[in-house]
This record gives structure tokens, sequence and C-alpha cells, in this order.
């Protein structure tokens, strides 16, 4: 299983890491605590089981009658009448690390110790966005621990059946799990953990490193195990309402600030630098890029609202969705605790270089708003960064789940509204920073916002 993009699976715990502190000078400014990832006894990054089995069984139920696909994985119905699915699914351990040299509060010199995070392993620092202006809550930066993007886990799957023709039963079920890999090798991948709607998670199987053993139970009480050829079925599809191919060309200067870049700088370095993956590889993170997306949406209601003569409906973010909860479009889009969001992020990709810039800045007076003589300061960023952005409707299946027409409607003016006037996103949208132009992908490259 390879990772595609920053993964966070939760340990439900949060701990110290020696990179990420408060200020320096502030007594009231204490470091923060971060979100911890799952780890195995060597401290390694893990995949619980219950986490991969939890993934097919939504890809089965968004592909498959529950009929077909409740013998291998089992359902609520089964559960309640003693019985389970034929498939057990290991714990995956992080078999090779991936390149995460470049991104915050990285490990860089081989940290030890119980402030360290390991190799392949980084702090993602985030805000959410004001809904009002659309811009960072100066107030609500979180951290988390994420596995690094180009990671690679084992995993381990047992389909067990027993009784009369269990062999030949053990095939379909197998062919099945094999029809669920297939939905798991696509070249966007599935999403797990933390920040799915972002395209945050998503992973992949390789398809070509899968071995097949098959045991026989023989009348000796031997097992009798052989290698099986494998032969991969049509893959099943998913029920998507609608997908979107977009790219996003910032011509101008783009940079998501680097949160650690402070505590590792040296003299002569820049003020602020921008997050990257490679030297010349900025980093857009969903989340900067779905908050913008709500922000827009609410704002687009909101306007429709004004034009019918009505007062606009607030998108509440403490909203808990129970069964029978009403939510509102935005709400259905973008997801609230206890609703998963209908509108995903489900590839985020700056595959090309970008050019690194810096430019001097005056420093201003936070008290009179007027520039300090004399003083400047040195920000890093990137010049000609394109992005290509996959956006998918999904028909999650149920009542609830299904995207309504009005959901539809929403996400079309959405994504006809920022073709029309492009994104601003990252740091310095008020002086210039990340204005984005967005275009269909295959779209006339001399249209611009």
């Amino acid at each position: 299983l390879e990772v595609l993009s920053p993964l966070h699976v939760g340990s439900g715990l949060d701990r110290t890491v020696d990179a990420v502190k408060g200020a320096d000078g502030r007594n009231t400014n204490n470091a923060p605590r971060v979100a911890a990832i799952q780890r195995d006894v060597s401290n390694l990054p893990y995949l619980p089981g219950s986490t991969i089995k939890g993934l097919l069984h939504r890809l089965a139920a968004g592909a498959m009658e529950q009929k077909i696909w409740e013998q291998l994985l089992g359902s609520i119905a089964a559960k309640e009448t003693g019985k389970r699915g034929s498939l057990s699914v290991s714990g995956a351990s992080m078999l090779t690390p991936g390149l995460a040299k470049h991104l915050p509060y990285a490990d860089r010199a081989g940290a030890t110790g119980p402030g360290a995070i390991g190799e392949g392993v980084f702090v993602a620092a985030g805000t959410a966005i004001d809904r009002a202006s659309g811009v960072a809550n100066s107030s609500s930066l979180r951290h988390a621990e994420a596995v690094a993007p180009g990671a690679v886990f084992r995993l381990g799957f047992t389909v067990e059946v027993r009784g009369a023709d269990a062999a030949k039963r053990c095939d379909i079920q197998v062919g099945l799990l094999l029809q669920l890999l297939m939905l798991l090798d696509r070249g966007d991948g599935q999403a797990i953990g933390a920040g799915q709607a972002d395209g945050d998670g998503r992973v992949k199987i390789r398809r070509s490193t899968l071995v097949v053993t098959k045991s026989v139970l023989a009348s000796d009480g031997n097992f009798d195990a052989a290698p099986v050829a494998v032969i991969w079925p049509d893959a099943v599809g998913e029920r998507d309402a609608a997908t979107w191919k977009l790219v996003l060309t910032c011509d101008g200067p783009f940079a998501v600030l680097d949160p650690s870049w402070a505590e590792r700088r040296k003299d002569g370095d820049p003020m602020l630098a921008a997050q990257r993956s490679a030297e010349k590889k900025p980093v857009l993170p969903g989340s900067s890029v779905s908050g913008a997306l709500r922000a827009r949406a609410a704002w687009l209601v909101a306007l429709a609202a004004r034009r019918r003569g009505e007062e606009p409906e607030r998108d509440g973010l403490t909203q808990v969705y129970k069964p029978g909860t009403s939510l509102t479009p935005v709400q259905r889009l973008f997801g609230v605790t206890g609703f998963r969001a209908l509108l995903d992020i489900t590839e985020l990709a700056i595959n090309e270089p970008a050019t690194p810039w810096k430019i001097f800045s005056v420093k201003l007076d936070r008290f009179s708003g007027g520039p300090i003589d004399g003083a400047l300061f040195e920000t890093e960023a990137y010049l000609g960064v394109v992005a290509q952005l996959q956006l998918t409707l999904h028909d999650r299946g149920g009542r609830a789940g299904k995207p309504t027409a009005e959901d539809q409607s929403l996400a079309e003016c959405l994504i006809a509204d920022i073709c029309d006037n492009g994104l601003t996103l990252g740091h310095g949208g008020n002086k210039g920073f990340g204005w984005f132009r967005v275009e269909t992908e295959g779209a006339d490259a001399s249209r611009s916002a």
C-alpha cells in the first residue's frame, strides 16, 4: 500500500514534539500538543487492520449489493446473529518511509528520544478558514503528525472458508476481494484517516506486489499450501455523481508558509519560507483548497438568498449530524461532524517544478499600520505554480447520502464561479500572493480569470 498524500490515522492521543514549541521569550506560549498517529512496537507508523477493513467495507457498499459482499466482510445483521465475514485483515507497519526531510517539523538530523517523530513523518499545521472573510482564522492553529507521501505499508489478508465446497466458495470470496483491491489500484487511490474530503490520506496498492497462497486442510490434519496465479477480475465501479478536473495556475508568487522555518533558519536566510516537498515543488495542502471552496460556496448561497430577499443561513461549524438532522447544501457538500462530505478532493498534485523566488517587503508597525523606516523582511516563495485538482461529488448511498438536485446545482455553481473569478490560496492574498486562475482540464489556456 503506497501513500499518495499526507496520512494521519490517529491514536486518539496527543503528545509533545521537540521541534514544535512556543515562541521564545513568551512564558505563556507553551509548546502545543500534537495529535499522534498510530504506531507499532518499534515506533513505526502503523495502520490498524480495522482501518483497512473499514475502507474495504466502504468500497463494497458503494459498488456492490450487500448480499454479494456480506459473506466476505460481514454485516451488522450478521454480527447480531454471531456470524462474521470470511475476511480477516492484519495491521500494517510502515515498510519504507516517504520523503519528509523538506516538510514541516520533520526529524532532519535523525533525532531520537520521546520527542522525536521518526523518519518519514512530519507535523502538519493548519488553520481553519473564517467563513465571513474567507481567510485563515488567526487563532485556530492545530498540529498533527502525518506520514509523508511515498511511504509504503505491507498489508496481509486472510480469507477463511469452512464446510462443504469450501475451496470453491473460497475462490469466489477471493475474487470479490480482488474486485475491491482493483478500486485501490486507481491512479488517485482511496482515502483513509483524517482529512479525506481535503484529499489527505489517499493510498493505493501496488498490484504487482500481490502474492496469493491457498492452503487446504487435508484428511491427515495438515495444510497443503501452494501459490496461486493471480487473475484480476474486471473492476466494479463506485457510485460517483460527477467529477470535475481543474487546472489551477498562479503566475505570481505563491507560498503556504512553513511554520517550522523559524526554528531552523540560519543567519542570512529569509524570514518566511514556503512549505515544499522538494526544492522546486511547493506544498499546496488540500485543507487550504477545501477551506477556500467551502467559504466560496457559503458566500454564493448567501448571495442567492439576498437576491430572493431572504436572510442567509449561516454555515454552522458546530453542527452535529444525527439521522433526520436537516443540513444546508454547504454542509452536505463539505460535511459536518457525523456526516461525511459529498464533495471530495480526489486528486491534488503539483507535478511540474516551480521557480523559487524571493521578495523583500517593508515591515509594518502593528500599532500605526505604517512602514517601519529601514526595516525589511524577506519571503521565500514560488513562481509559476500549476496544480491539478480533481473534485468528485459522491453518491454515498442511502437516503441521506444521495446527492440532491440542490447539491448538484451548488457544486456546478461553485465550479463555474471559481473558473470565472479564480481562487486566492495560501499566504499574502491581500498583497498579490496566491492568486490562481482556474480552468477546466483541456480548456483554452488563453482564458484567464
